[in-house]
């Protein structure tokens, strides 16, 4: 009966309004509230029930939300009566025709998710004009009876009628999906953000071969000392072979460089300890023995299993893409970029007029590699000529610079030269060796031998050729290289057969004997084509494997907590125990562990539900706190898994990165503050490392007492604010944070570590996973697929079906009504702190004898003293004592 009431209720409250206007005894207002007030009292309910159940401040927000919302749907309830009530008529007529007189279509219904579905594809404005016309025709002709009959009361009924008469327009615009769309960067921004990525790569390229068993070291120390530090841990491998997925994807490198690189890695992981199927947590990367303590990482292992399963899906998705890529060409654009900026560096610095010279002519071999985009024919000529005339060029102008100004030249203005004058030398020579073998036709049909040029060819010839080229097409993919080579043998055979058959005389013995030795020699390159071909697909095929047997046989079970229905830290694998601690919040890099470990079906689904979803408001927004509120715990799982809009996880990564920018500007400093390292040394002059975080977004208590800006925090945040994220760039640029290898560890502007009279201090160490999530984050962003599909480490990643499986999990709705909570509240509005007053201690004399030395110690920061009580000490200045 409730469903049949529903059903009649739009046509008879507009029945009831429009007898009211014309013909019903009394008021027309009355009779209008009253058909207003029926559709109003839902929304009433649903704002006075919060109230019923006390007038708490959490209450009464509630309510205001509710009768805002309640307000808005009755409005469109109110706008959507005609249109509601024509369809309502109509479905009730359609069903007594079936019922009582056709008997016909009985069973013909359609699901809700069809309907939604259908809705969803509402399209055009001019569509759902002439879905919804009844409602502005009813209005139109309601406004032609009130002007006849009843004009004294057209001016009440005027408001709904034209709201009927918009409707449609109304739906339209209601119907369209809320997209916030970042407003895109400009061909200079992405070019800036492209050379940033070659930088980054750099650092993959130079510390990572076979002195580390191609394994990436922790980190490297630029200043103090230099060093490299020979110990890896599972997250930074698992970054390395994103980076270096990375690399081939923004051109770099080619297919065979990718297979030859990631196969040397798995080897040495092959040689790597490993417990219930998980990497430890630290390794020495020149003797690949485990560091103790011995341990099993959560989160490390999260990392990792995820970083193998977007390797394994490109490793099957790579030999479908065509062998020869644009992105190869850019590649070598990027490098020739990377040599403009370090000689404008020299330029600026040391005025010298050879670096304009320098200058102009890189930049002209990069527009030459860069004007052919379009023009594929053009391709192979604009790298012939780069590599090789230009080249040339290149280096002569090179060594001159070198020669004239060696006196003035610094060390690291030599190795910057030095290292980007070796990148383009050797990213050239790789990628026409790569041409030469995978595609060594190129060369060869361009030239054929002047016998098959000749219009005079004999017709059996003629078709051959035509054979020979249709085989060879340009856009192959790798996994049809085998076919296609195997095919253009063949009617290379046939060529050879028929040139065989020429008798000399009949073309001229000379090209006869040039068309031969063409066809052994294509022959014999695309034999070797086809044996490259089919080993890349078989290393591919094999690092897939590799990649899916590491991924199964990690154990998160063991890591589980059955009772808190949460994972451990991590495992003590020399003590042999569970670490006491737990990861409980949704808003954590943990949460990659999570959702691996629920894919894999190792964990119960509840477990997602256990993990903590603590709420807060900052600066008007809502999200989800975490422990140290860093960046890190906020973005970086959005490298590999999707952000849907309107989630719990996108709205609270958005709302992170809104903070981060708004308190960098209330600091006057760049913005990104996430774990890094900061301007403190231990005894042998390392940089230190913690978490930092923004105050009113985590648990950790003091996190206003530091301000260390750490760039690759700002880049994880590209796909929510890519602009704020360049400008972001430039003054990281500015105050220096731009290095050899791409953008230093942290910028700390903590006074109370600052050497005096000094502002910042630049942490210039490089550390592995953060460059290979600078360079994952860069290549998301410039490789994006087009509008509306995922980024491309991310598609990769929910490629997996085991993984798709559980995407769902990440399409929570933000809760509506939930109890906020402030955390650390003193750190919102840090209060200086006070120093202890220095107390003047009366001069004494140390007495003779003491069981210990008496020592004293004086320093400024740079130059420290220390002398004992007997007369003897030390005294150092930077590094030297």
């Amino acid at each position: 009966m409730d469903n049949l009431r529903s059903s009649v209720l739009p046509p008879a409250l507009l029945l009831l309004l429009v007898a009211g206007w014309l013909i019903l005894p009394g008021a027309a207002w009355v009779w209008t509230a009253v058909a207003l007030l029926a559709l109003a009292i839902p929304a009433l309910i649903g704002g006075v029930t919060p109230i019923a159940t006390g007038l708490t401040g959490t209450r009464w927000r509630q309510s205001v939300r509710s009768l805002k919302d309640g307000g808005l749907r009755w409005l469109l309830a109110v706008a959507f009566l005609p249109f509601e009530a024509a369809q309502m008529l109509g479905a009730i007529a359609t069903t007594l025709a079936r019922v009582l007189i056709t008997h016909r279509h009985l069973l013909e219904w359609m699901t809700a998710a069809k309907a939604a579905r259908g809705e969803g594809k509402a399209g055009s404005r001019r569509r759902t004009w002439g879905q919804m016309a009844s409602a502005p025709l009813f209005a139109l002709t309601c406004a032609l009876l009130l002007a006849v009959l009843q004009p004294g009361r057209l001016p009440l009924a005027l408001p709904l009628l034209l709201a009927w008469a918009l409707a449609p327009e109304v739906a339209y615009r209601i119907g369209q999906p809320l997209r916030q769309t970042p407003k895109p960067l400009t061909a200079e921004q992405k070019a800036a953000l492209r050379s940033l990525a070659r930088r980054t790569w750099l650092f993959f390229e130079d510390f990572v071969g076979p002195e580390d068993h191609w394994l990436p070291p922790d980190h490297f120390q630029e200043s103090p000392r230099g060093i490299v530090a020979p110990y890896t841990s599972p997250t930074n491998i698992g970054l390395l072979l994103l980076s270096t997925l990375a690399a081939y994807d923004l051109g770099y490198m080619g297919v065979t460089v990718l297979v030859s690189r990631l196969r040397s890695t798995f080897e040495s992981l092959e040689r790597l300890e490993r417990f219930r199927g998980h990497f430890l947590n630290w390794y020495d990367t020149r003797t690949l023995e485990p560091l103790l303590q011995r341990y099993v990482s959560t989160v490390d292992s999260g990392n990792f299993a995820a970083c193998l399963r977007i390797l394994g899906q490109a490793c099957q998705r790579i030999p479908t893409t065509p062998v020869l890529r644009w992105q190869r060409w850019e590649g070598v654009a990027d490098t020739f970029a990377l040599l403009d900026e370090f000689v404008y560096d020299l330029e600026t610095a040391k005025n010298i007029p050879a670096a304009g010279e320098l200058r102009v002519l890189t930049r002209e071999l990069r527009e030459r590699v860069l004007s052919v985009r379009d023009d594929k024919d053009a391709w192979l000529p604009a790298l012939e000529y780069v590599a090789g005339a230009g080249w040339q060029r290149l280096e002569l102008l090179l060594t001159r610079l070198v020669e004239e100004n060696a006196a003035t030249l610094s060390t690291a203005a030599l190795g910057g030269l030095r290292i980007a004058a070796g990148r383009i030398s050797d990213q050239l020579f790789t990628f026409q060796r790569f041409l030469n073998l995978l595609l060594p036709e190129l060369l060869l049909l361009e030239r054929p031998p002047q016998l098959l040029r000749n219009s005079s060819v004999p017709v059996e010839l003629g078709e051959s050729y035509r054979t020979l080229v249709d085989a060879l097409p340009v856009d192959r993919t790798l996994d049809q290289m085998p076919e296609r080579c195997a095919a253009a043998r063949a009617a290379l055979a046939q060529l050879q057969a028929g040139l065989n058959r020429l008798p000399p005389a009949s073309t001229g013995a000379p090209q006869l004997d040039e068309a031969r030795t063409w066809c052994r020699t294509l022959d014999e390159k695309l034999t070797a084509a086809q044996h490259l071909a089919q080993d890349l697909l078989g290393g591919l095929q094999q690092i897939d494997d590799l990649a899916e047997a590491y991924f199964r046989e990690m154990d998160f079970g063991f890591l589980f907590e059955p009772q808190r229905q949460v994972f451990h830290i991590g495992y003590n694998v020399t003590a042999g125990k569970l670490d006491g601690n737990f990861y409980d919040l949704l808003a954590s890099e943990a949460r990659i562990a999570s959702l691996v470990a629920l894919a894999k079906h190792e964990v119960p689904r509840s477990h997602w539900l256990h993990l903590g979803r603590p709420m807060t408001r900052v600066d008007g927004m809502r999200t989800l706190l975490s422990w140290s509120a860093t960046m890190f715990e906020y973005l970086m799982p959005d490298l590999f898994m999707r952000s849907y809009v309107g989630t719990l996880l996108h709205a609270s990564a958005t709302a992170a990165v809104e903070v981060q920018i708004a308190y960098g500007r209330r600091k006057g400093v760049p913005w990104g503050i996430s774990e890094s390292g900061y301007y403190a040394f231990d005894l042998n002059m390392n940089y230190q490392y913690r978490a930092f975080g923004v105050p009113g977004l985590g648990f950790k208590r003091n996190v206003a007492e530091d301000l260390v800006i750490t760039p690759y925090a700002s880049l994880l945040a590209l796909p929510f604010q890519p602009q704020a994220v360049a400008e972001n760039l430039t003054r990281l640029t500015q105050l220096g944070a731009l290095g050899v290898y791409g953008l230093y560890e942290a910028v700390d502007f903590t006074p109370a570590r600052l050497p005096l009279g000094q502002e910042r201090a630049l942490v210039q160490e490089y550390m592995a996973h953060h460059q290979g999530m600078i360079l994952v984050a860069l290549d998301n962003y410039l490789s994006n697929a087009p509008l509306g599909q995922d980024r491309v480490m991310v598609q990769r990643f929910h490629s997996d079906p085991r993984l798709q499986s559980v995407d769902l999990l990440l399409q929570e709705r933000v809760p509506a009504d939930v109890p906020l909570e402030k955390p650390q509240p003193d750190d919102l509005a840090p209060t200086r702190r006070s120093l202890t007053p220095v107390i003047a201690l009366p001069w004494a004399v140390p007495a003779e004898g003491a069981p210990a030395p008496h020592v004293h110690t004086l320093s400024n920061g740079h130059y420290s003293l220390l002398i004992t009580a007997s007369g003897g000490g030390v005294s150092r200045w930077g590094d030297l004592d």
